[in-house]
Formats: structure tokens, sequence, C-alpha cells
């Protein structure tokens, strides 16, 4: 699995917002259902946890990681599921998560 996950979401290296790449897999994502709190994303919103829902979707990896539209709320899915790792060096397969703020 972890090797489809990969591949996939290397698919997707250059994708720029607002690009035909962009526009297909925020489609892709509104076709989730059901749709992460309800919520259909627009090509303006920031779309990395889209990015991760749609990769997981496509991998079947989603049973293991979720579905979100926001990167607060994947960090609480991954600590319900014991997944989590915090502060950590990553390796290939791992959902990265950038603290802008700090």
């Amino acid at each position: 699995m972890l090797k489809s996950v990969l591949n996939t979401a290397k698919s997707y290296v250059g994708t720029q917002q607002g690009d035909a790449k962009h526009k297909d897999l925020i489609k892709k994502y509104n076709a989730v259902k059901p749709l992460p709190v309800g919520y259909p994303m627009k090509t303006t919103d920031d779309w990395c946890a889209a990015f991760v829902t749609v990769i997981g979707d496509l991998t079947k990896a989603s049973k293991y990681i979720g579905r979100e539209c926001g990167v607060q709320r994947f960090i609480a899915i991954f600590k319900n599921k014991g997944i989590w790792r915090g502060l950590a060096k990553p390796a290939p397969g791992d959902i990265v998560v950038f603290d802008w703020q700090k």
C-alpha cells in the first residue's frame, strides 16, 4: 500500500492551485461521501488536507488515516488513532504537518 500511496502522491508533483490537475483533485475531494464536515471545497481554498484525503481514497488508505478538509482535524484523527508522531524526522509515506505560526 505504501508504494501505491507514494506513486499516487508523486503523480501530483508540480500541481499548482487553479491548474487542471488541482481542479480535478478538488472535484475528487468533493465526491467523497460523506463529505468531511459537510464542506465542499472551492478551488480557492487551501488544499493540503484535501490532497491527503484524495490520496487516501485513491489508494484505499482512508480507513487508516481518515478523511478531512482541515489540518487540525487531521491531527486530532491521527492522535485518536495512535499514529501521531509529533516532532519526528519524516519517512517516506508520512503525512507531514507544518506549524507556520512558529
